[in-house]
């Protein structure tokens, strides 16, 4: 069945969330508590009860038959008119060979080799457009996706990691990897929406900036097929055959890029440089050794010591006291309505309107056997002032990426791609929504809604609901599994899917409905596991143990009273198990829909801004259920 793809109106699709309410807006092991079965519209039952499960394979998909009510078949059509695409949208220059750069795929589950792979080549694709120079990933985890933005296409990247453990499991990795150099950095810091973590950051990517121009490691040649990197003026002396690979590499990347080529003196004059470095290195290795440990902090490089600074420890006052903070200024670029207009979610290149599901056209570079690049794009950059390491903003040009950003770390880099000017472009895949914080006065999210447009509709619907709010578990629902999988399981997958529900909530109804009389303990974790579910019985047996009387007379009473409970229970609900998958296939119909309405809102907070962008979905929704990436300009 074809999809409706008529312009996104946010009132519409707020009353259409209000009335089917009843779907999202508890907890799932509550079905029971809440008699959920009895939300269900009475013309619905006679269908869901006895859908086959091919019909319930299909229905998150639009599936529907002419007798069905027709305030099922409207419910059906709406959610697919609210719902963005999800088919992967690919570049023609994606992975082919999955075996490529093999050593990296260590410690890679298929899903984050999927990830990877095609996150990286629409990052390269992005970043040629706006003519980046650096790439600063936020949430970096390991570093799978700055080293293979590194070693594969040639990025100059900073990796930004919460978490101690991972920014030096990162650098772990390059240490057996052997494809660590100084454009490959990863630190350990934190970004939160206030000022001082705002200064912190611009401090970091300022300072790592200006080590590269800073005239030590100027250059960074990658030689993509080699895996190998080699950074003027290193530590180790060169012999001949070196000398003369620098010298080849500089000769190509002045024919590569927009640079106007040397002449024969200037050439002369660098292979001249390139030998007295060779005469000067052994006399001043060990100095150059000590300059290094000054300067590189658990990998990383010269950071000001700030109050309250989220980065690795370990630089004192005097290695920053001349680092000078970029002029910082924004800049909103307009654009013409119709690069930017937008309300269905249509696909777009920045300002270009393209059609749902055609190919994404790249503008990256295929490389032949021994090509070799410049990691970072740096040659060519206009240093003014280099005595104080000054950086004009022209050639400050940062993508800010991120894969799968939790909570408010999305929204955070949205407002940072905004407030400052040398951050030109972003691509952000988001997800866990439900963790976005809440404000304990209003008791409303901080940073959803975002946009003007999307409070007007909340402001509006207020005056019908006035009780109306998006709860945690709204957003939870957006952060689920989309239908992609749910097509693909078996009979005996959803019976299994039927039973862990059924099951769980008989035991939350037991423990809220008996006037307390059961606890469940606080060391208990996973109650149950697959064997458990084979028969009731059996599931109780597993969670009896976890389970504790309020006031507990003697162990023989509470086991009994408690499989008297539980069974009760379950004849009570039995006859509603059959409406649990149905139920679940209504759920997977409105997940698309959350989560359209979350990465539109978070595109019309950049329009309104004066910037451009695209919702584009570039994984396998069946690998990789969050799939969609938010794309934004400023060239």
């Amino acid at each position: 069945m074809s999809e409706d793809r008529s312009p996104l109106n946010f009132d519409d699709i707020l009353y259409f969330l209000v009335q089917n309410k009843w779907i999202y807006d508890f907890k799932l092991t509550h079905f029971f508590i809440h008699k959920i079965c009895d939300e269900i519209p009475k013309e619905w039952l006679p269908v869901l009860k006895t859908v086959s499960h091919e019909e319930l394979s299909g229905l998150p998909f639009g599936y529907l038959k002419y007798d069905w009510p027709e305030s099922l078949k409207n419910f059906i059509r709406k959610c697919l008119k609210y719902s963005i695409s999800r088919e992967q949208q690919t570049l023609s220059t994606q992975i082919q060979d999955s075996n490529h750069h093999h050593a990296q795929q260590r410690g890679m589950s298929e899903k984050k080799w999927h990830e990877v792979n095609h996150m990286t080549s629409f990052i390269d694709h992005v970043t040629k457009s706006s003519s980046n120079n650096m790439i600063v990933d936020v949430g970096s985890g390991l570093g799978y996706l700055g080293q293979h933005l590194h070693t594969k296409y040639g990025h100059c990247v900073l990796g930004l990691e919460g978490k101690q453990g991972h920014s030096q499991g990162a650098n772990d990795r390059l240490d057996k990897t052997t494809d660590y150099c100084n454009s490959l950095q990863n630190v350990t810091c934190e970004i939160y929406d206030n000022e001082q973590s705002s200064l912190e950051f611009k401090q970091i990517v300022h300072d790592w900036f200006s080590n590269f121009i800073s005239g030590d490691t100027s250059y960074c040649h990658h030689n993509i097929n080699q895996s190998e990197c080699r950074i003027k003026n290193e530590i180790k002396p060169k012999d001949a055959n070196e000398e003369q690979n620098v010298v080849n590499a500089t000769q190509i990347i002045s024919a590569k890029s927009q640079i106007k080529p040397k002449d024969k003196n200037e050439l002369q004059s660098e292979i001249n440089e390139t030998q007295e470095d060779k005469t000067l290195s052994s006399e001043s290795s060990s100095n150059a050794v000590n300059q290094t440990e000054k300067h590189c902090v658990n990998r990383s490089f010269p950071i000001q010591e700030t109050s309250g600074l989220h980065c690795v420890e370990g630089a004192t006052k005097s290695d920053h006291e001349n680092q000078i903070e970029p002029n910082i200024k924004i800049e909103h670029q307009t654009q013409n309505e119709h690069d930017t207009h937008t309300e269905s979610g249509t696909l777009f290149k920045f300002g270009t309107d393209i059609e749902q599901g055609s190919q994404l056209e790249s503008s990256s570079v295929s490389m032949d056997a021994g090509t070799i690049q410049t990691c970072n794009r740096l040659n060519g950059l206009r240093v003014t002032d280099t005595d104080e390491n000054k950086i004009e903003s022209d050639d400050f040009n940062v993508c800010m990426v991120g894969l799968h950003c939790c909570g408010d770390l999305s929204p955070t880099m949205l407002k940072y791609f905004l407030r400052m000017e040398w951050i030109t472009s972003l691509c952000l895949v988001s997800c866990c929504y439900h963790r976005m914080n809440i404000d304990e006065c209003t008791q409303s999210h901080t940073n959803f809604p975002m946009s003007k447009k999307l409070k007007k509709a909340v402001t509006n619907i207020k005056e019908l609901y006035p009780d109306f709010k998006f709860s945690p578990y709204f957003l939870r629902l957006g952060a689920q599994e989309t239908r992609a999988r749910w097509r693909k399981q078996s009979p005996t997958e959803h019976t299994l899917h039927m039973k862990n529900v059924a099951f769980r909530a008989i035991l939350e109804y037991c423990l809220e409905k008996n006037d307390g009389m059961f606890v469940l303990k606080k060391t208990a974790r996973k109650l149950a596991h697959k064997d458990n579910f084979v028969s009731f019985q059996a599931y109780i047996d597993a969670t009896i143990k976890h389970v504790d009387l309020k006031d507990r007379n003697s162990v023989a009473i509470h086991d009994d009273l408690f499989q008297q409970k539980m069974f009760e229970a379950y004849k009570l609900f039995e006859s509603n198990f059959s409406l649990i998958e149905p139920f679940t296939a209504l759920q997977y119909l409105l997940q698309p829909v959350i989560e359209t309405l979350i990465y539109n809102d978070r595109l019309y907070y950049l329009k309104e801004n004066g910037y451009h962008g695209n919702i584009v979905p570039i994984f396998d929704e069946v690998i990789s259920p969050r799939n969609l990436v938010l794309i934004a300009s400023k060239k």
